[in-house]
């Protein structure tokens, strides 16, 4: 849950996926860091805010209010871009249309 922040530095992604559990509260400025570090992509999609050790019919209310606090980061950083936080077991599709 971490990332090399000179390896990312420069890179231009229309679609982010960024890894968005609690545990970046353990990375000073994790999310400010990394999106700044990517140039402010217009999409981030939250990834790993569930916990995979609960099973598939739990409630996850818990790790959901963790995602939209990641999500209030991100929008907090990077007001124009969009965040998507995918709800389990459902398909998303991107088009070059809804990145921007």
């Amino acid at each position: 849950m971490n990332y090399i922040e000179r390896e990312v530095t420069g890179l231009h992604p229309d679609v982010a996926l960024v890894a968005s559990s609690a545990m970046r509260k353990e990375i000073y400025d994790y999310t400010g860091r990394l999106l700044r570090a990517l140039n402010l992509p217009p999409l981030v999609v939250a990834t790993h805010w569930d916990f995979s050790q609960l099973p598939f019919d739990a409630s996850f209310a818990k790790q959901r209010q963790e995602a939209e606090e990641f999500a209030a980061e991100v929008r907090h950083v990077s007001p124009q871009s969009r965040v998507i936080i995918p709800p389990h077991f459902e398909w998303i599709t991107f088009s070059p249309e809804q990145q921007h």
